[in-house]
């Protein structure tokens, strides 16, 4: 199973998260990602997100190696192919 901390980046993951990271244009932030994908970064508090109930919920919904998850100063940044709906994040709450 996968673990996600501050010190370690899970599987071929790495992103952004909260409920959404804009640009100066107030657009959400999409880069490339691994082998070319495009990804939508969001900011997610590490304080209220069980990182167990979001590596299942990205796993099942984007499958292996299609989302990034890393995590800067308590706050995972989650980059995935479209952008997660709250109802998504809320299952990845409590701890």
């Amino acid at each position: 199973m996968e673990r996600l901390d501050e010190y370690s980046v899970s599987g071929d993951n790495k992103s952004n998260n909260s409920d959404t990271n804009e640009n100066m244009d107030g657009k959400p932030e999409v880069s490339s990602g691994y082998q070319g994908q495009t990804f939508v970064y969001q900011e997610l508090p590490a304080r209220i997100t069980n990182p167990v109930k979001l590596a299942a919920l990205l796993r099942t919904q984007f499958g292996v190696g299609k989302y990034e998850v890393s995590m800067i100063r308590s706050v995972y940044n989650v980059g995935t192919p479209r952008r997660l709906s709250l109802t998504e994040i809320s299952l990845c709450r409590g701890l």
